[in-house]
């Protein structure tokens, strides 16, 4: 299962704008305008992106089915 983060910069760099980005392929989800911002900027689940960022929920839904990640690891969990 593919797992997120949020920038690239360190958390007391405050950006308007900033990435969710897949770890496991680089793919980007888009830019976040950030009025709030996960403590934990690295090792996200989509669940955890979509506590902060529910207006990306298509984006991270289509990302979690065809992640290049996913190929290698034997494809998305059954269910």
């Amino acid at each position: 299962m593919p797992t997120y983060r949020v920038g690239t910069e360190p958390l007391q760099i405050r950006k308007s704008f900033r990435e969710v980005l897949c770890e496991q392929c680089g793919k980007s989800m888009g830019k976040i305008h950030v009025d709030r911002i996960p403590k934990q900027l690295e090792g996200l689940s989509a669940r955890d992106v979509l506590k902060f960022y529910p207006f990306i929920r298509v984006d991270i839904g289509v990302h979690e089915k065809v992640c290049p990640a996913l190929k290698k690891e034997g494809g998305p969990p059954a269910g």
